[in-house]
């Protein structure tokens, strides 16, 4: 005679990233997603030269930003006055008034198409980079270049700002990473160079560490440029990545998503999940551009010309 409890079996629950939601609207790959949660907007730009506004609670399609003549690079969002700011390949960095959705300056400097853009966390300036292997500074109220930083030799891919010094980092093709005081335009620090161009920075939970990725890793600094901890994939191919509280998120070539929790000693997975056979074949396509809003969890993805949106729910697993 059976007993009761022969069938019955520990359920597992964890937190898993789902697809809820795909929005089209762009004509070519999405480059760049940011958000605001409490003004409630997503922003996306593309390789097909516009940026698009969309509500963040029901993702309709709210406005477009037209005026750059080639790909949008990067977008940034300054909450203080209400701006976006962009720059591209047409080596123009675009400031939006978003109340109104109108161009209202137009930054003219570099010699080839922009990168990367930062708001320093206190001083009203700007900082881009660029393929033209500058790193320049701008004065967002006087709407005018303030210095230009060179020490790299090929393109600058990409650069994050501090309160304190190191006010500037930088990272290049040229794989090296540069730390720069901007009250003497100079880099106070260089990395040994990496084994492969270093392809985007992004700043920690904290000014005293950022991240770094390449190729085949993804290391972490400190502030002053010492490494700390380095994750290493030969067998693929990093394309972005970004971080989520104790979260980096990496995109891989051929469409892998990879989610790596941030703890010294070790990293674990955090996985992706669907039964929807549409978008399992969706998440087969090469991803671009990721973002997270950190107010709510959820996750946003460029999947060519869509944006696909993640959100974290429990899932049920039978623990054997």
């Amino acid at each position: 005679m059976a007993k009761k409890n022969d069938n019955l079996k520990l359920k597992l629950f964890k937190k898993i990233y789902f697809p809820i939601r795909l929005i089209s609207g762009h004509n070519g790959e999405i480059k760049k997603i940011v958000s605001n949660y409490k003004k409630k907007i997503l922003i996306s730009g593309s390789n097909d030269s516009r940026i698009k506004i969309w509500n963040l609670k029901n993702y309709s399609h709210l406005s477009n930003l037209i005026g750059h003549l080639g790909c949008v690079n990067d977008i940034l969002l300054c909450d203080k006055y209400n701006f976006c700011f962009s720059g591209g390949d047409d080596m123009i960095i675009k400031c939006w008034d978003l109340e109104y959705n109108k161009n209202i300056a137009n930054f003219y400097g570099h010699h080839s198409a922009i990168t990367s853009l930062s708001l320093h966390p206190v001083l009203n300036i700007i900082v881009s980079s660029s393929r033209d292997c500058s790193i320049r500074i701008w004065d967002m109220r006087m709407r005018k270049e303030i210095s230009t930083l060179l020490n790299h030799s090929d393109t600058v891919t990409s650069v994050i700002t501090n309160t304190e010094s190191p006010h500037i980092i930088s990272s290049s093709i040229d794989k090296k990473i540069c730390l720069w005081d901007i009250v003497i335009n100079k880099p106070v620090f260089t990395t040994k160079k990496n084994d492969s161009p270093v392809l985007k920075l992004i700043k920690g939970f904290s000014e005293n560490y950022f991240f770094s990725l390449s190729k085949k890793e993804i290391k972490i600094f400190r502030k002053d440029g010492m490494l700390l901890k380095s994750f290493v994939d030969y067998n693929s191919i990093n394309k972005d990545f970004c971080l989520s509280k104790n979260e980096i998120i990496i995109s891989k070539y051929a469409g892998f998503l990879n989610f790596k929790k941030v703890i010294w000693k070790e990293k674990k997975a955090v996985s992706l999940y669907t039964e929807n056979l549409f978008y399992k074949e969706l998440l087969k396509n090469e991803m671009s551009s990721l973002h997270i809003e950190n107010s709510t969890g959820d996750f946003f993805c460029g999947v060519g010309n869509r944006i696909c949106i993640f959100k974290k729910k429990w899932k049920q697993f039978d623990f054997n």
